[in-house]
């Protein structure tokens, strides 16, 4: 008893420290709102090649509220790999476009990246993830429930310097809406002035 109340009571004071700094956070930066139309987030929706669960559709709603606010958002999405996180993330991302704003998501490794890169792709344009072959760094997108054509970006360190001097450049002038990448999206040199999400997947 006496060791449970020993670890309770460091629990408790970590919890509390913890809250202390976010609040403290969350009360002197201010985020600029991001709202995905309704009617945008239904077209979206109804393009994807599965139903959204319960659990999928509840933490759409509770992002993208969050994302409206003028607060910035702190979460933690949980699941189980192929249980749907990236769906929601997309469509948080989609809020910030939506916005003219940009969206960034960092995995932990090329490989995540990559796959990342290439279902995002899929999921947003509605097309197969097989075109969208690696070696292509840039894509602009097309999804007919879209005003205009979505540009997303994969940067890591296997990109070749030239390209990505490209990227680099597109970010910093805003052309591109979404970039996936590795660690390399937070290197000196990355500029990305319009971000107004971003996304850090798993072992990070």
């Amino acid at each position: 008893q006496a060791r449970r109340r020993l670890e309770h009571e460091e629990m408790l004071l970590f919890q509390m420290r913890m809250q202390m700094r976010r609040r403290a956070w969350r009360n002197q930066e201010k985020a600029c709102p991001v709202i995905l139309p309704s009617e945008m987030q239904r077209h979206f929706i109804s393009t994807l090649p599965f139903g959204l669960t319960e659990s999928q559709s509840m933490g759409i709603g509770e992002v993208l509220q969050d994302l409206s606010l003028n607060v910035p958002m702190s979460r933690l999405l949980h699941g189980e790999v192929g249980s749907g996180k990236t769906v929601v993330a997309v469509t948080a991302m989609l809020a910030a476009i939506a916005n003219d704003r940009a969206a960034l998501i960092m995995a932990p490794t090329e490989i995540l990246a990559e796959q990342h890169y290439q279902t995002i792709a899929s999921l947003i344009s509605g097309n197969s993830r097989e075109e969208y072959e690696l070696g292509n760094y840039i894509y602009d997108l097309e999804a007919g429930w879209f005003p205009r054509k979505i540009r997303i970006a994969l940067l890591t360190g296997g990109v070749p310097s030239k390209q990505k001097k490209d990227i680099l450049n597109q970010l910093e002038n805003g052309s591109i809406d979404i970039v996936i990448g590795t660690h390399a999206v937070i290197q000196e040199g990355v500029q990305i002035p319009s971000l107004a999400l971003a996304i850090v997947d798993e072992q990070h």
